[in-house]
This record gives structure tokens, sequence and C-alpha cells, in this order.
């Protein structure tokens, strides 16, 4: 599978966020999708982080690992 540079530097972005950088649960991550357990989300986002895993073929991984880096960019100003 080709990997595009942007879901490269994402991949190494999310291996480096750890629980404490998320905001306190339960937060929203975008429309439908709440997080709960902080925890949990990020240790799913971290091990689906692979280029071969289905979440990546489709774009849905790409698509929170977005979203969830702009939410701790205006988290941290």
């Amino acid at each position: 599978m080709h990997c595009p540079s942007d879901f490269i530097n994402l991949y190494e972005w999310i291996q480096t966020v750890a629980v404490a950088d998320l905001p306190p649960a339960p937060f929203k991550l975008h429309k439908g999708v709440i997080v709960i357990d902080a925890q949990k989300f990020l240790e799913s986002l971290q091990a689906d982080a692979g280029p071969n895993h289905p979440r990546a073929a489709y774009g849905a991984l790409q698509d929170d690992l977005r979203e969830l880096r702009n939410l701790l960019k205006s988290k941290n100003g």
C-alpha cells in the first residue's frame, strides 16, 4: 500500500501523543464520535496507525488522526 507523506507524518505524530495530552474525557472528536475513555481511544489509534490496517486503507484512521491533531492544536493555543 502506498503511504502518502501526510499519513506518515500522522503515524509518527500519534506515536508521540500521551494520554495526558488529550482533553479530559468525555470529549467530542468530530460529529458522531465522543471519546469516553481517553486511554483506550489513544491506545486504539496508536495500534491502528499502520499502513496495512483496514481503517488506514479507507481513510477513516487518517480522518480521526487529523481531527485529534487539530483538537490538540486548538487546546494548546
